[in-house]
């Protein structure tokens, strides 16, 4: 077997795992059974499956399409799925946040997911990779995007602004760019942070990076919804961890 078909048939054993993992959670983690915690079992039912549609659902599907024909087959980081920009909006209604830090954007259209739920909040986008930048400077007029890398931009951002209320971390290049992301923000989250994190899942290192990430005491909730997480710090909540289907 050559190494190219070793690679395609690794590829493929990964995709089919992945499939049966996510048909079983649709079977056994959804609509909240099992969860004693009004909070989480109120986050479940009402935000994370909320089939309902929002009149907000037009414009975030407007400008998916937009960057999708903007972008054509040149991809070079996965862009957010519709699904998973209706769930940040909805996230971003429920939560109200008035600061809001993108590291990294999914060439604009979470950006505007998050504005169309916050229009008041202060959003800042740090966006180290050019290209998706290039993108979204011409999808996000008046947005504040600052590039360089990570670890100086989020630096400077939290020389000012030390503890946003909402965090969102889209898919990532490599765990490298992970690892920068949570050892800056990780003594910057306040009280009732809610941090969305993308890609979870992507590779085993970045997932225990996750994992470490997430045991800190701050971080009280930790929502696994297989492809993203979702983290809420309240000194209100008992520490605990859920699987959701998404």
């Amino acid at each position: 077997m050559t190494a190219i078909k070793k690679i395609r048939k690794k590829i493929a054993s990964i995709q089919v795992k992945k499939y049966c993992a996510k048909g079983y959670r649709k079977i056994s983690h959804r609509k909240g059974y099992g969860v004693h915690s009004p909070f989480v079992y109120s986050l479940i039912t009402k935000t994370i499956e909320e089939r309902a549609a929002y009149y907000k659902y037009a414009d975030i599907k407007e400008a998916h399409s937009k960057i999708k024909n903007v972008l054509g087959n040149k991809t070079p980081v996965k862009r957010q799925s519709l699904k998973a920009s209706k769930l940040l909006f909805r996230l971003a209604v429920r939560f109200m946040p008035k600061t809001i830090l993108e590291c990294g954007t999914s060439y604009g259209v979470s950006t505007i997911a998050l504005r169309s739920a916050a229009p008041e909040a202060a959003l800042v986008i740090i966006e180290p990779d050019s290209h998706i930048m290039d993108v979204a400077v011409k999808i996000l007029h008046g947005t504040d995007i600052r590039g360089g890398s990570y670890e100086e931009g989020l630096k400077r951002y939290f020389s000012y602004c030390t503890h946003p209320d909402f965090i969102y971390i889209r898919n990532q290049v490599s765990e490298i760019d992970y690892q920068d992301i949570f050892s800056s923000i990780r003594d910057h989250i306040s009280e009732n942070a809610v941090i969305i994190v993308e890609g979870i899942r992507i590779n085993k290192n970045i997932y225990r990076l996750f994992c470490e990430f997430t045991a800190q005491e701050r971080i009280k909730v930790v929502m696994d919804l297989y492809d993203i997480g979702i983290l809420i710090a309240s000194p209100k909540l008992n520490k605990e961890r859920y699987k959701e289907s998404f």
